[in-house]
């Protein structure tokens, strides 16, 4: 039984001798603890009497609570400003210093018509595929940072050959490597017809390379009037600057590209080397290079979608071709960091010495034009062979 029912009994009477002794002591217990606490409540009355609120008082909690609240915002704008000052950092130092340890596309980057995304790789790009994609120009490089040493790419290529029809390639940069396999082929076109198996490889007897002259001839006289033809036309010795200024100016055929001779090692003269005679549209980007240490860097400032007829021809000299391809190599020479990130290894340098010492002789040309213009140059005797690289049914033919 509980006390809850030992005290009903004992409240109704019906309770034992014995449940009334325990009942009436908890009753004297409970009396005794009450007046304790009264006594205890007494004394604590005049405490609490001078701890009411006076105006007084009031008003040194308002101060308190007010330089609680100042350092209260003290410290917040004290994070805030340290989170700032990181973001500073990372961004203005830790950034700028990660990637000028690896290539950066955007150095030298243009702000002309609020382009921001376009820099130093254009202009990489637009030496590089003059030099060795024949026929082809990638002027436009975008580039966008997505982080430490990361940029997503985008690159424009033109066919010079194809009505300057455009291909756009998207990939990126991650600290200085390229990724190659989603830029597919934007950096070996022109590079495909394998000029060196021509001229070397198992022709060193001229028999096959006969043949191949005369298939390109033959094939030739099949082709519609309308037909548009680009070929490669490879002299009889080497052609010097004068005499490739006549031939350009005189040609009814685009000279699309000229190679030039850069060894006198014969498995080296194989086409690697070349120019625009025409010019190649270069983006001259704020100071992303030395316009005195590489003159006629840019022959011919028409853009892409110029055509023949925006060409300066009076620019275009045996002079002016010699500046503008030495120039071109002296350029590349000094582009190691953009060599590795493309995974190129032409020795710069060697042809550069080579031309200094031994001039700059042409071997030959890359050319489009009608069938009977081709037909005409193909006829020529300085042409030692001829071999056709692509074909459209007319110039209105798209790709």
């Amino acid at each position: 039984m509980n006390f809850k029912d030992l005290l009903t009994k004992y409240k109704s009477g019906t309770a034992t001798q014995e449940e009334r002794q325990i009942v009436e002591s908890e009753i004297e217990k409970n009396e005794a603890i009450n007046e304790y606490l009264s006594e205890q409540i007494i004394e604590a009355i005049p405490q609490i009497g001078k701890s009411m609120p006076t105006p007084g008082n009031i008003a040194e909690a308002s101060k308190i609570r007010k330089r609680i609240n100042r350092k209260f915002i003290g410290v917040v704008l004290i994070s805030v400003s340290i989170v700032i000052a990181i973001f500073c950092v990372v961004q203005f130092a830790v950034f700028p210093f990660v990637n000028s340890r690896y290539y950066n596309p955007l150095d030298g980057r243009s702000n002309v018509s609020g382009i921001t995304e376009w820099g130093q790789m254009s202009i990489d790009m637009s030496v590089f595929s003059e030099l060795h994609m024949r026929g082809y120009e990638t002027p436009f490089v975008f580039a966008k940072p997505e982080g430490l040493g990361k940029y997503d790419l985008t690159m424009y290529q033109y066919d010079s050959f194809r009505n300057y029809s455009e291909t756009q390639y998207r990939s990126g940069i991650v600290r200085g490597k390229l990724d190659q396999a989603a830029l597919g082929d934007a950096l070996t076109r022109g590079l495909g017809f394998n000029w060196v198996q021509l001229r070397h490889g198992n022709y060193t007897d001229g028999e096959k390379l006969e043949a191949v002259h005369n298939t390109a001839i033959n094939e030739l006289t099949r082709l519609p009037e309308s037909a548009e033809i680009k070929a490669y036309l490879f002299f009889d010795g080497t052609m010097d600057l004068q005499t490739l200024e006549r031939f350009v100016k005189e040609s009814a055929a685009r000279v699309l590209w000229a190679g030039i001779k850069c060894s006198d090692n014969e498995t080296l003269w194989d086409g690697r080397f070349g120019f625009s005679p025409l010019g190649k549209y270069i983006p001259l980007i704020g100071n992303a290079y030395d316009a005195e240490l590489y003159p006629l860097l840019e022959l011919d400032d028409s853009e892409p979608s110029g055509g023949v007829n925006s060409i300066n021809f009076d620019r275009l000299n045996a002079n002016t071709y010699e500046t503008h391809f030495i120039s071109l190599l002296k350029y590349m020479t000094a582009k190691e960091d953009f060599l590795d990130v493309i995974g190129f290894a032409y020795d710069y340098a060697a042809a550069l010495s080579y031309v200094q010492q031994n001039g700059v002789m042409c071997h030959g040309v890359v050319v489009a034009g009608s069938r009977d213009a081709v037909g005409k140059l193909a006829a020529d005797p300085m042409i030692q062979y001829i071999a056709i690289d692509d074909v459209m049914v007319s110039a209105f033919s798209r790709n």
